[in-house]
């Protein structure tokens, strides 16, 4: 990104813009450097690369579901209407105004901060196939949390990482480190977050065109 003009950053996406998670991230690192300056090497600019790119990724990945969502509520109205407390909602006829009002609190409602609510929504109440593969959400779920820890806690684990991740294949001797540590990133884990969000996210859009948009790929 640093080698584009200033005109081209306009044309940029407006999620590709706005990296207030990495903006966070920096700011909160500076904040904890004399407190952890003891249990994390700050110095470890190749771990602060890895984290960026993991972050940023997570940013780009939530941006995309959080706009399919949208697209699904806007084409398929009638949708909103199977989460609990929606039933009686009158869907038909209303104004676009009106519909990204309850869309707005569709978000609300299958938790706009985590992302396995809205994988949730998109499984059980459109119906999607893509969401269907177990060890895929699992992964999905322990980069949320790495990306968590990064942005909130500059990389250290504590207790609440390993409790979100204890029903999964990723706990504690899985992962192989401990509480008070800082999670390790390397290019392993990039590569691997790169591989399954970027066949995710095909294979979402793919079935979306299909089911939702009479569009066959």
């Amino acid at each position: 990104m640093s080698d584009l003009k200033p005109d081209e950053l306009d044309n940029l996406p407006a999620y590709v813009k706005n990296l207030g998670e990495i903006t966070h991230l920096v700011k909160y690192a500076s904040k904890r450097f004399k407190d952890a300056k003891s249990q994390v090497n700050y110095l470890n600019f190749e771990w602060y690369i890895h984290a960026m790119r993991l972050v940023l990724s997570h940013c780009i990945f939530e941006s995309f579901i959080t706009q399919t969502i949208d697209v699904i509520c806007k084409v398929k109205p009638n949708v909103i209407n199977t989460l609990e407390g929606f039933k009686t909602a009158q869907i038909d006829g209303i104004d676009e105004s009106q519909l990204q009002k309850y869309i707005t609190k569709v978000h609300k409602k299958i938790g706009g901060k985590s992302i396995h609510g809205r994988l949730k929504f998109l499984r059980e109440n459109c119906q999607l196939q893509a969401i269907l593969d177990n060890k895929r959400k699992e992964m999905i779920l322990f980069l949320e949390q790495i990306r968590h820890i990064i942005v909130h806690q500059s990389g250290i684990i504590d207790k609440q990482f390993f409790d979100r991740l204890r029903d999964t294949r990723f706990n504690e001797k899985f992962i192989e480190q401990k509480v008070g540590e800082q999670i390790k990133i390397d290019k392993l884990i990039i590569d691997a977050q790169c591989h399954i969000y970027s066949m995710f996210i095909v294979e979402l859009f793919i079935e979306i065109c299909q089911k939702y948009l009479g569009i066959k790929i």
